[in-house]
């Protein structure tokens, strides 16, 4: 029998977090080391990306929804984006699953995609109407409102 020590980070300073998840991590290690639970080390990248999509990640439906659609562009065999900046979006998020899927052992290798992952900054300008109109309509009644008192 090999004698190799198993660790799992439990991504957590919290005590009582950690004393919560404590269990469930052991028993999964258990499993590794007794053979019991065989991770599956193989998955192609469509099999991978339904897993990711499917996973536990505290996401809000439009940010869910932007994994889905870069994903399935992707499986579809279409080309990045030519924008720097949507371009960048979508390498982040391809290369996030990736990632994810190794964290996860789902994998043994990534094959993620190279290239910038910020993109370009934009510049927004605004039109002499939208100058005046921000000037004209927009009061801040909080700000207008608040009375300095000063205590001598």
């Amino acid at each position: 029998m090999e004698k190799n020590r198993l660790t799992r980070s439990l991504r957590t300073d919290d005590y009582k977090v950690a004393k919560a998840l404590k269990p469930h991590i052991e028993s999964q290690l258990i499993a590794e080391v007794t053979q019991f639970n065989k991770s599956s080390k193989q998955l192609e990248f469509p099999e991978l990306s339904e897993c990711f999509l499917k996973g536990e990640h505290g996401w809000a439906k439009k940010t869910y929804d932007l994994y889905n659609f870069v994903l399935r562009k992707h499986l579809n065999g279409e080309p990045l984006p030519a924008n720097p900046s949507s371009r960048a979006i979508h390498i982040r998020h391809i290369n996030a699953c990736w990632n994810w899927g190794l964290k996860n052992n789902l994998i043994e290798k990534a094959y993620k995609i190279p290239g910038d992952t910020k993109g370009e900054s934009r510049m927004r300008t605004y039109s002499e109407n939208e100058l005046k109109l921000m000037f004209s309509e927009i009061n801040d009644e909080s700000f207008l409102s608040i009375n300095f008192i000063y205590h001598f």
